[in-house]
Parts: C-alpha cells; sequence; structure tokens
C-alpha cells in the first residue's frame, strides 16, 4: 500500500462580502457568517481564494487570519484604466507554502479592461519545495447579459495558461466563472473537460474540470424520496427560472492540468473534490444572510 507523503487542499469561496460594483456587506453580522463558513473549511483547506472581497473587508480578514495563525495576501489590484479591481484575497497556511504573485491578466474591448484573472505561484515548503501555478478568476455575470465580455476574458484566460502547460507545469484554475461546467465557454473556450481519456491524449492543452461531475444530484430519485432539494446539486442557488430551466448553479469550480493525470508526481485525489454543504453553512442560506455560495475545495497528493 502507498503511502501518503504529502497532500495540499485548495478551497474557493465567493464571500459575498463586497459585490461587484456594490458597497461593502461589511456589518457585524455579514462578518460573522463570514467566519462561521471560514471555520467551516479552514480545517481541510491549506489554500482559500476568496473573491467579492473589498479594501473595507481587509482588517477583519486579517484579523481573522491572525487569530487561525494563517496569512491574508490582499490582490485587490486595479486595472490600468482605475475604473475597477480585482476582488480577490488568498487564505492560506505559511507553514505549508509560500504565495507569490506573478501578474494580472486582462482582456482589452474598446476602451474597457476586462478582467480574466491573477496568476499566483505557490511554493510548498517540503521537499524540494514545488511550484504551483495558480489562477483566480471572478467573471462577468451571465444575467447582465455579457456574453461578449465573457468570450473575451475565457480566451484571455486560456491563452495565459498555454504555455506553461506545453511546458508540463502544474496548473489549477479555480473562481466563479458564471457558467456551468459543461457550458461552451468552459468545454470549448477554456478546453476543459470531465473526459480523462481526452485529457490524457493532449495533456499540453486540455484542462480536466472535476465538478462537472457535481452539477447532477449525488443520488437518483425514486418513489420512496420525501427530499426533493436535497437531490439537487450545485453551488449557487438561483430562484427564478433561466433558459436552462435550472436553480442550482455550478458557477465555482476548480479545474486542473492534465499534469495531475496518468503519470506524474502529483495526482489528483478526486474523492476529496467537494461542494462544501455543510449544516452551518446550509443553515446561512436559510437565514437569508449575504452568503449566497458554498465553497468548494479540491486535494492533490504526492504518494
Amino acid at each position: 500500500m502507498l503511502m501518503l507523503l504529502e497532500r495540499l487542499r485548495f478551497t474557493w469561496w465567493n464571500s459575498g462580502l463586497t459585490p461587484p460594483r456594490g458597497k461593502s456587506r461589511g456589518t457585524a453580522n455579514s462578518y460573522a457568517s463570514c467566519f462561521q463558513v471560514l471555520d467551516e473549511i479552514v480545517g481541510v483547506s491549506d489554500f482559500i481564494g476568496l473573491c467579492e472581497v473589498g479594501h473595507e473587508d481587509m482588517d477583519a480578514l486579517n484579523a481573522y487570519a491572525d487569530a487561525i495563525n494563517w496569512e491574508l495576501l490582499p490582490l485587490l489590484k486595479k486595472t490600468p484604466s482605475n475604473k475597477s479591481y480585482f476582488d480577490h484575497a488568498v487564505l492560506f497556511n505559511p507553514l505549508v507554502m509560500g504565495i507569490k504573485f506573478e501578474r494580472n491578466i486582462f482582456s482589452v474591448m474598446g476602451n474597457s479592461y476586462l478582467k480574466a484573472g491573477q496568476h499566483l505561484k505557490v511554493t510548498t515548503k517540503s521537499y524540494a519545495n514545488p511550484e504551483f501555478h495558480i489562477f483566480l478568476s471572478h467573471w462577468p455575470s451571465k444575467i447582465l447579459d455579457q456574453t461578449m465580455q465573457r468570450n473575451f476574458v475565457a480566451q484571455a484566460l486560456r491563452e495565459a495558461v498555454q504555455q506553461l502547460l506545453e511546458n508540463g507545469e502544474k496548473v489549477i484554475l479555480m473562481g466563479d466563472y458564471n457558467d456551468s461546467p459543461h457550458s461552451h465557454l468552459m468545454n470549448v473556450q477554456l478546453q476543459s473537460t470531465k473526459c480523462y481519456e481526452a485529457v490524457l491524449s493532449s495533456v499540453k492543452s486540455i484542462l480536466y474540470n472535476p465538478f462537472w461531475k457535481l452539477t447532477t444530484g449525488r443520488r437518483g430519485y425514486t418513489h420512496l424520496e420525501n427530499d426533493i432539494k436535497s437531490l439537487s446539486s450545485g453551488t449557487n442557488y438561483y430562484s427564478g427560472l433561466n433558459p436552462e430551466a435550472i436553480r442550482w448553479q455550478s458557477f465555482d469550480q476548480i479545474i486542473f492540468s492534465g499534469s495531475f493525470l496518468g503519470p506524474s508526481e502529483w495526482y489528483l485525489d478526486e474523492p476529496r473534490t467537494q461542494i462544501i454543504d455543510t449544516a452551518a453553512i446550509n443553515r446561512l442560506f436559510s437565514n437569508k444572510s449575504h452568503v449566497d455560495h458554498f465553497p468548494v475545495t479540491a486535494q492533490v497528493v504526492r504518494p
């Protein structure tokens, strides 16, 4: 039996603290709800990528990081036009890894700079100090009919990772993409798929998206079922009906380069890939707090 030499646990969460183009929701109650969610995910994480955080939230998040002996890396960097900023931050365990900011990734459309993602380099504090390239993204909403903008950012992110894939680097994408894993945007433009064979046949180009498989219920319907809501699966609930007739959206995803599949030093431990929808977080959903996304997590291991 192989012994586990090392594991790294990556988590993503849209915190909802400061919505794009909105004011901070940073009341005492909002921070209390935020910290309840973080308490649920810190124990299963080494790296937590956040979005929908703003400048007004940094003091509270710094205090939380200090309390658990972690570090906070704010990534609230402005676009060249100074009209908007990336709403990302990272909480991480400094005993496990160090993080270096690499660059912002934009797509230019007319006079607008569209935020495609932010590139970080993670170096573990273990044997040989292996490096991972992490890309955080929070893409424009589908609700606002920003189809063209979303196409531009998908292309920009794809171009940003291509050279790393060709070099065989370990690449992880995470974010709120505001689209389903099986959408044209994610499947074709970003070139991510659920198919192992497709990834292994084109390791230097096709990405693997394990969250594709989490868009459906974990068990099927039978005549004995009396809790229909529990059959659904997703990370964000939309109460209305959209053209796809889907209420539970799987917008939050973590995607991997093919270097984590097949013969490799590091492997995706896919059974650990999950939506963190604990009872405590579910209560925040039902209590109509600002929390409206479940976190997602995934683990890679070196046996």
